[in-house]
């Protein structure tokens, strides 16, 4: 497989042979090395000297499901550290079709031009302009993109957010079932940094001679794959998650106080049962919506959705749990239509639905919103996409918009806000958010207390862990085989077939922690201040458990210790 570039400043677009210390990465890790590779870690996230960067899995071009993932990456306006954001949808398989494992966008045009990212049937590139494109929502670019290219393309698409430098901005990519502009690349603002290299949309049009890996062990690869697909697609965790997509947790975590209500006061959410899986699953069945669909080919987990609101009328795809707490509760809207489209207004302009309902709750708590209303919240939505009053303070995320607002009970860490947990009641998350890379982050990888109170050995571990995975494939795939250790070692058998070299858990392990090493290394370099847990959290008790975030900083410490280790003193020493 082969490295494109294209640089924005110039138009020059050309292949690269990967380099050799790519081999083992995949993802995550890919972006986490070409960052090291080449970006300044003193650079303005919106300017020139940054890069926005796409990998794809370390099993790219296999039948492995979910492998298809991409990841983007570069530095964040957000956070002003390192951003990965791993994306479902069917561009990475796309990408990977032309051998193309890595994307790497730089420079910044002249005369603030808007160019279209194409990649053709024989996999020759070239920048087209497209400034008439300028201020178009994602789902009318992929309609008129289409009409154009043909409907077999998938795309990766920039919204109004990004193109005004939103702080906030995702990307939107194209899904396997619904064919929408669904799947986002929600965090951090890489949004806004594809924005900054004048590029509306990546088109990729279908490969002529498409790539397919070659795994060292061909027959004992497609073996072990079947062992695994099977495991995996039986056990009772798929089975939920197929049904229920990720709102199988909903009710669980509103009763343990970790699902965000009214601006995460840590209280219970009375609806409860309007907003919960089961209540999801019947309103989808009622109204002709779907669940049990795939984002992508191949995928076996099939937690997707296509939503139908009480009118009959299609308002949104891939609805989430993430967007439901804090588009839902966190505002205390209890009507499914008004979260969907608010899901919806979000994905079209292109900006981050977690930060979108943390900001409407700012304005509840500020009193300019009623508390659940969610027409009211709909309209103030609208308003700033279309440059209203607050649009530019939204736009610069929540911690901005708080200072504007003069409200003090602001979810962020490291600017970026939380996401639908809330950390009194899962301490791990928490202390993943502090002292982790990429702020408040979900997805890092979260660790148990011990039997002595201790989250470090666990959080250590389970960030090793889950970087690692993050270079494959999707999370949700590996949930079985964190439960069951039969289908880990299926899981590890399909690994050594691949790479015709016996794999253990070390050897995955070897994999998150240099991902992780890279990450720590260049948020160090980068000189990004400390992150810091809002008071909120720490002074207000729990209604339900009565219980602050109290994790001690010396365990923030031992954390970054273990992968930072002498780096400190080597950076000062240059």
């Amino acid at each position: 497989m082969k490295t494109l570039r294209v640089d924005t400043s110039n138009q020059a677009i050309h292949y690269e042979e990967n380099k050799s210390d790519y081999q083992y990465l995949g993802n995550r890790g890919l972006v986490a090395k070409v960052a090291m590779d080449e970006i300044r870690r003193d650079c303005d996230p919106l300017g020139s000297e940054n890069k926005f960067i796409i990998a794809q899995s370390l099993l790219a071009g296999t039948n492995l499901t979910t492998s298809g993932r991409m990841s983007i990456g570069g530095k964040s306006p957000l956070t002003g550290g390192i951003k990965e954001s791993n994306v479902g949808g069917m561009v990475g398989k796309a990408f990977t079709e032309h051998g193309i494992k890595v994307v790497i966008i730089e420079g910044m045009p002249l005369n603030n031009e808007l160019y279209i990212l194409l990649v053709e049937n024989d996999g020759t590139a070239k920048l087209v302009e497209c400034n008439d494109l300028a201020g178009t929502g994602n789902y009318s670019v992929v309609k008129q993109l289409r009409e154009t290219y043909g409907e077999d393309t998938e795309l990766l698409v920039c919204g109004p957010a990004g193109e005004k430098l939103f702080k906030n901005a995702c990307v939107m990519a194209t899904d396997f079932s619904t064919k929408e502009p669904c799947r986002a690349g929600g965090r951090g603002g890489l949004g806004a940094v594809l924005g900054a290299k004048g590029i509306k949309a990546i088109v990729v049009k279908k490969a002529l001679h498409p790539y397919k890996a070659s795994p060292a062990l061909p027959e004992e690869f497609k073996a072990k794959l079947v062992e695994f697909h099977k495991a995996t697609a039986t056990h009772a965790a798929t089975q939920a998650r197929t049904k229920f997509g990720t709102f199988g947790g909903v009710r669980n975590n509103e009763t343990n106080g970790i699902l965000p209500v009214k601006n995460f006061r840590s209280i219970h959410f009375d609806a409860i049962d309007k907003i919960d899986g089961q209540a999801i699953v019947d309103q989808l069945e009622r109204n002709g919506g779907r669940y049990g669909l795939s984002c992508q080919s191949g995928c076996i987990i099939k937690c997707a959705n296509y939503y139908v609101n009480s009118y009959g009328q299609h308002t949104a795809s891939s609805l989430n749990y993430e967007t439901l707490g804090l588009c839902g509760p966190n505002c205390m809207i209890e009507d499914l239509d008004d979260i969907a489209e608010i899901k919806q207004l979000c994905d079209d302009f292109g900006i981050d639905s977690i930060e979108m309902g943390a900001a409407i709750g700012l304005f509840m708590e500020a009193g300019l919103i009623p508390w659940g209303d969610g027409k009211a919240a709909l309209d103030m939505i609208k308003d700033i996409t279309k440059d209203g009053q607050y649009s530019k303070s939204v736009g610069q995320g929540l911690i901005a918009l708080g200072k504007e607002l003069g409200v003090t009970r602001v979810p962020a860490v490291r600017g970026q806000a939380f996401a639908a947990y809330d950390v009194r009641n899962n301490k791990g998350m928490g202390l993943s958010y502090l002292a982790g890379t990429m702020g408040a982050d979900h997805t890092f990888g979260s660790g148990r207390p011990d039997q002595e109170g201790s989250y470090v050995s666990s959080s250590i571990y389970m960030m090793k862990f889950i970087a690692a995975l993050d270079n494959i494939f999707c999370t949700f795939a590996s949930i079985p085989m964190m439960m069951d250790q039969t289908i880990m070692g299926l899981f590890l058998g399909v690994l050594s077939a691949y790479f015709g070299t016996p794999w253990g858990i070390e050897q995955l392990i070897k994999i998150g922690n240099e991902t992780l090493v890279n990450e720590y290394q260049f948020n160090l370099e980068a000189n990004i201040d400390e992150a810091l847990m809002p008071k909120m959290f720490v002074e207000e008790k729990s209604e339900i458990t009565g219980t602050v975030f109290d994790v001690p900083t010396s365990e923030i410490v031992s954390i970054k210790e273990a992968f930072i280790g002498n780096l400190k003193n080597e950076t000062q020493r240059q």
